[in-house]
């Protein structure tokens, strides 16, 4: 009897365990036929989660490259940048984290493929 306890209790909790398990929740979707590494768009917010960004950032996809600038006086060392990019693109590092702006920041962009790359730059002025 007490093997059949025991094993209810297991099989009861299988479903608790295996929610737990986040190796999916950093997965995206890939697929061949997506190829493109674009950002789309991006925005720069503080601490506060308010924008810094005076007029709108310029994205060159030619080039690779994001230009914006800040509102005077901004402290471009610990800004947090968000982007919208191509579908099932993965950007490392990733964004959404505090981030040193007062240089130039590479970003990889890998398409869905997950063989096509690009780097981007991001470059931010006060």
């Amino acid at each position: 009897m007490k093997v059949y306890s025991k094993l209810f209790v297991l099989f009861a909790m299988l479903p608790l365990l295996t929610a737990c398990n986040t190796t999916g929740l950093y997965e995206y979707p890939s697929s061949d036929d997506l190829i493109e590494t674009y950002i789309t768009g991006f925005s720069l917010v503080n601490e506060s989660e308010a924008s810094v960004i005076s007029g709108s950032a310029v994205i060159d996809r030619a080039s690779g490259t994001v230009t914006v600038k800040a509102i005077a006086g901004t402290d471009l060392t610990r800004l947090y940048p968000r982007a919208s990019v191509s579908e099932g693109v993965v950007v490392e590092p990733k964004m959404g984290y505090a981030t040193n702006f007062s240089s130039p920041v590479k970003y990889t962009l890998t398409a869905g493929d997950r063989k096509t790359t690009q780097t981007w730059t991001v470059t931010v002025t006060n």
